[in-house]
């Protein structure tokens, strides 16, 4: 009885308070449009705190909990009154979306996936958006399939998410190096996530200032409420990635001669294109597989905090098979 008497009183407020901003905006409708916005703030904001309560009544916000695996949130710069540029929210799902599919790529084959992944995976590893809710610009998302598998403890989507949340929150914190190559053990893969951090992380000049995580994988993995992204992530990612001037590198792609004299080579694939610096015993099968699809393994020259190599000092070379060229694709 008690909670449908304060339900029924959180109700006629939200009324009450709708009908003070209509008013208002009809009253001052002529006004200056950032001065109306700054008067009617205070009302806007006891309106969402009642609509909330009322959400707690009903259950609501515990089922959008439970449905949802991550909630992201972004605050602050261009960003309030539970609107956000829609270029700067698009960015964000499409990172997590990107890191999720490389994430799940690796876990399942154990090795970073630069090229292609393969079908399977990307709808396996597929995120919904399922709601959106009051606050600066708060965002739900899911897996699209559910799980399907016994060999997994989580669908292979959450499994992506989670090492997307752990790369964030230890480029939020001050742990280590040694700590994230823990974490994530292979160099590529490494770099893969951290500069899907740098993509979502804010860099202090954009369109937000804060992104939080919340929800199921956060509580899961870390027994913790929040994840907090700030520029400090950013610049720690950052700053690891410059530190890692030089890593070991596998690489495939279509390997070009530019001069078979000099002799100078570069890997090919998509849109980027790396020079292969072979050692003299590997010359002459360098120059037997021009035109083909090889993989390429040894020591990767970055430039800054640079996803992909600029330069490879080549100490292995094989033919790549045919199955493993449509990977690439």
């Amino acid at each position: 009885m008690a909670a449908r008497i304060r339900l029924e009183d959180s109700r006629e407020q939200a009324r009450l308070l709708e009908d003070a901003i209509l008013a208002a905006k009809q009253r001052y409708s002529s006004a200056d449009q950032q001065s109306l916005s700054a008067y009617l703030s205070s009302l806007i904001e006891e309106l969402r705190n009642v609509r909330a309560r009322i959400d707690a009544e009903l259950g609501i916000e515990k089922v959008r909990d439970d449905a949802a695996s991550l909630w992201v949130r972004l605050r602050g710069g261009r960003v309030g009154e539970g609107r956000a540029p829609a270029h700067a929210v698009g960015k964000v799902i499409e990172a997590i979306q990107k890191g999720t599919r490389q994430a799940a790529a690796f876990i399942e084959s154990g090795t970073a996936v630069l090229h292609y992944v393969p079908k399977e995976i990307r709808n396996e590893a597929s995120l919904d958006i399922l709601a959106f809710a009051p606050g600066s610009a708060r965002i739900a998302v899911a897996p699209s399939i559910p799980q399907l598998r016994v060999d997994k403890p989580y669908p292979l989507a959450d499994m992506g998410l989670r090492q997307l949340v752990r790369v964030a929150h230890w480029a939020q914190s001050d742990e280590s190096d040694e700590e994230l190559d823990g974490i994530i053990s292979d160099p590529t893969a490494r770099r893969q996530t951290l500069s899907r951090i740098r993509d979502i992380a804010p860099s202090g000049q954009g369109d937000y200032t804060e992104l939080q995580f919340s929800g199921l994988v956060v509580g899961q993995l870390l027994q913790s409420d929040t994840v907090l992204v700030t520029p400090r992530a950013y610049r720690h990612a950052s700053d690891f990635l410059e530190r890692r001037l030089e890593e070991a590198v596998t690489l495939g792609g279509r390997l070009v001669a530019i001069d078979v004299e000099k002799p100078r080579f570069h890997l090919r694939y998509k849109r980027s294109r790396i020079r292969c610096d072979f050692t003299r015993n590997l010359l002459d099968t360098a120059k037997s597989m021009i035109d083909t699809f090889v993989e390429v393994a040894g020591t990767g020259l970055f430039r800054r905090a640079a996803e992909l190599p600029h330069r490879i000092e080549v100490t292995r070379l094989r033919r790549l098979a045919p199955e493993e060229i449509v990977r690439l694709r």
